[in-house]
């Protein structure tokens, strides 16, 4: 799914409302993310991940820094 338009709330509903399945990207700037769940330090090089889930709604979020610096996350539902 495009970074503009994913977001856990999305793949919440999605899940339970469609039974449908999503794995998207977003930056670090949208408002939706919790920054106390992951965040990555300055001080770690660009190879560095973190990851987390979320057992209620059963998404697993991952955050990585790319090549520029920047820091980008994941999200992804999780099958039965």
């Amino acid at each position: 799914m495009d970074n503009w338009y994913s977001a856990p709330e999305l793949f919440a509903m999605l899940k339970t409302k469609y039974k449908i399945l999503a794995c998207g990207t977003n930056c670090t700037n949208r408002k939706c993310w919790d920054p106390k769940q992951i965040n990555l330090l300055k001080s770690e090089t660009r190879r560095e991940s973190k990851t987390c889930s979320n057992p209620i709604n059963r998404i697993m979020f991952g955050q990585w820094k790319d090549n520029k610096g920047g820091k980008w996350y994941n999200y992804a539902t999780v099958w039965e």
